[in-house]
């Protein structure tokens, strides 16, 4: 082996560390982005903060609700109405930005690079409508699901935005039927959830998809991506057509589709994209569950959890059947009555 070969190989072993070193970060500081209850460990605090820190007794093991509960912050969080710490914006915005950081070292050192003459021809297959057959079907859903994302993305930002906030989610959404998470995130790390101040009502095209038609066209096209993905409308040519059970059909799927995920660019860049959207989702969907009644303050974990455990269905779900927003004032009247 040439001199010439080894730089090259030790150049390229630098390069794949410097992107897992980042992604490892990512991991670590994007917690508490996607979490709507934790934080950074305290022991990141700056030292000087520590002089204006009230002292604390030991924690104990016996609290008024029968358990504990550790809390970790980066400082002293002031303690909200409900109970709850209030989250730290400045982690939640450097976990995202450097999340947003690492998917782009991914894109750039990590993902299979591939031929545009090869890449281009299963871009436009997968955009066909039937898709061409040799493409896995779970991937022409997640594919499929891309473009449809961001707007559900729109739709969840648009009433959580304060009047006060003059950002708008909607340049970004639109980016984002493009680029994915590289426009998206930008935005989620930008924006506020302060509860406090009154939300926005959408207007315009952001009230259109912030309607429940929209939500309902939503969970019926996601619901339709999903059973697509399971190989019920894609021709089984396992054996010649051997007559097989769905499940048989849908592990010889996923089994084709990894093949391609480890192969292709074009199917491995936008597939990780689908997940970070899906991760991405938590936060708001968290923010706008609380706002409409369905959470209150760190309770009803499993409900939350449910929503998030299938990819971007339940956040379609969620569209369809979310209530109106509740505000300050109409909480208080509610009380009152």
């Amino acid at each position: 082996m040439g001199s010439q070969e080894q730089t090259m190989l030790v150049s390229r072993g630098r390069t794949g560390l410097v992107a897992h070193a980042l992604l490892f970060v990512a991991l670590l500081s994007s917690t508490a982005a996607f979490s709507p209850t934790l934080t950074a460990p305290r022991l990141l605090a700056s030292p000087s903060s520590y002089a204006t820190m009230p002292l604390r007794p030991a924690p104990t093991f016996q609290l008024p609700m029968g358990r504990v509960v550790p809390r970790l912050g980066l400082k002293m969080q002031e303690m909200a109405t409900g109970g709850e710490p209030e989250e730290s914006p400045a982690v939640r915005k450097f976990g995202l930005l450097a999340m947003w950081a690492s998917f782009g070292a991914y894109i750039a050192f990590i993902a299979p690079q591939g031929n545009p003459e090869v890449e281009l021809p299963l871009i436009l297959g997968a955009l066909n409508i039937p898709p061409k057959d040799d493409l896995s079907p779970v991937f022409v859903a997640a594919f499929g699901l891309l473009g449809l994302a961001p707007l559900m993305f729109a739709a969840l930002f648009a009433p959580l935005k304060p009047k006060n906030q003059s950002l708008s989610p909607l340049p970004f959404c639109l980016a984002g039927m493009a680029s994915g998470m590289l426009a998206i995130t930008p935005y989620c790390a930008l924006t506020s959830y302060d509860s406090s101040l009154p939300p926005e009502e959408p207007t315009g095209f952001l009230g259109a998809i912030s309607s429940r038609g929209f939500g309902v066209f939503s969970l019926l096209s996601t619901l339709l991506a999903f059973v697509f993905a399971l190989g019920f409308f894609q021709p089984n040519t396992i054996n010649g057509g051997s007559d097989f059970t769905w499940d048989v059909i849908f592990s010889s799927n996923l089994t084709e589709f990894g093949k391609q995920f480890a192969m292709y660019p074009s199917v491995n860049i936008p597939t990780v994209d689908f997940v970070g959207l899906w991760l991405l989702s938590s936060k708001p969907l968290y923010e706008d569950m609380k706002r409409r009644g369905w959470l209150s303050d760190g309770a009803d974990k499993a409900l939350f959890a449910s929503f998030m455990a299938a990819p971007m269905l339940g956040l379609a779900f969620w569209l369809a059947v979310r209530p109106p927003i509740q505000t300050p004032k109409a909480s208080n009247a509610a009380e009152k009555l």
